[in-house]
């Protein structure tokens, strides 16, 4: 497994948690914990968006 593809798993279960996780915390009122899990995962997106482009150029 390359550094890339272990970085992406990594991302991608990070993203995936945080976008589970946004639509819970903000019922329970916690907006602006909300926002930060949506700041994040859409963080994780690009990152994995430049990991996938560096993959390409190899």
């Amino acid at each position: 497994m390359s550094d890339h593809t272990l970085a992406i798993s990594q991302l991608t279960i990070a993203a995936q948690n945080a976008e589970h996780n946004a639509p819970i915390i903000e019922a329970q009122g916690d907006l602006a914990q909300a926002e930060l899990d949506r700041r994040v995962a859409a963080e994780c997106h690009s990152a994995i968006d430049v990991l996938e482009h560096q993959e390409q150029q190899q």
